[in-house]
């Protein structure tokens, strides 16, 4: 009898370690995700304000492309970065603007110029999963991914693979979970690069963890010595089967902007 107490209490031992050890692992787990974007998100900053020139394809299940070119413009400010888009190309929808407050919860402020009504309506969060201007990007997708310890997402490191457009580097795998109520998505799993922590690839999931999205960033280039920029992003719609490809070009960095231009007053006559 004294035996199979002395093996009942070694057996209830084993298994509080078991369970402290996953507790710990668990944690450790979480704040090396946070800390890796982190990393990713401080390797980026200072870089001021930049311009540049983005084409959009929108390739249909069918075929059918819809080709849209646009103008975009950001400024760091001490509240959080602050852009605007502006649509030049075709005529159904030249002159639609939108602004973007990045925001360190999640939350952020967006706007939408409509030049056939000449208004600017805001886009509230509960409309974050709307698609993009018929993309395959939603409004939410464009916004800020900011890591803080109460932020935009939590975080769990993964795992690591290799990654890139030739496989040749080796990517942290992270999850992370939005914590906006209103999100489309259940989490996302992200790909970041070891070496100079860019953002290779992100798999988007809906509320029944079924994968919906896949978005691919390629060909970057290093401006002012610091700053990475993709050259093309991809998102594919697995539920659909549309994709829309997005190009950069004539990146342009240390503009001058002026903080006080990036407002829903001015939206209307930016050009």
């Amino acid at each position: 009898m004294l035996g199979l107490e002395k093996r009942s209490s070694s057996v209830l031992v084993a298994i509080l370690l078991l369970t402290l050890i996953a507790a710990v692992t668990a944690q450790a787990t979480e704040e090396d995700g946070l800390e890796i974007a982190k990393r990713a998100w401080e390797a980026d900053r200072g870089f001021g304000d930049f311009s540049a020139y983005i084409t959009l394809t929108t390739t249909k299940k069918n075929g059918k492309k819809v080709i849209r070119r646009l103008r975009t413009r950001t400024i760091e400010t001490d509240e959080g970065d602050k852009s605007i888009s502006v649509f030049d190309y075709p005529n159904d929808v030249k002159g639609f603007a939108r602004l973007t407050y990045a925001h360190e919860d999640g939350n952020d402020d967006q706007w939408l110029y409509i030049p056939e009504f000449k208004r600017v309506k805001r886009i509230s969060s509960v409309n974050a999963g709307t698609p993009f201007m018929g993309t395959e990007y939603a409004f939410e997708d464009l916004g800020s991914q900011r890591p803080e310890e109460v932020g935009s997402f939590s975080y769990k490191l993964i795992g690591k693979e290799a990654c890139g457009d030739d496989l040749s580097l080796l990517c942290y795998v992270i999850e992370r979970h939005p914590n906006n109520p209103y999100s489309a998505y259940s989490k996302q799993v992200v790909w970041i690069d070891e070496n100079a922590y860019r953002v290779h690839k992100i798999d988007y999931y809906n509320k029944e963890s079924e994968r919906i999205k896949t978005q691919e960033l390629k060909d970057y280039r290093l401006f002012k010595g610091k700053h990475w920029r993709p050259g093309i992003m991809q998102m594919t719609n697995h539920k659909n089967g549309n994709s829309t490809l997005v190009e950069w070009s004539r990146y342009k960095f240390s503009n001058g902007f002026n903080a006080s231009d990036f407002t829903p007053r001015k939206l209307k006559n930016a050009r």
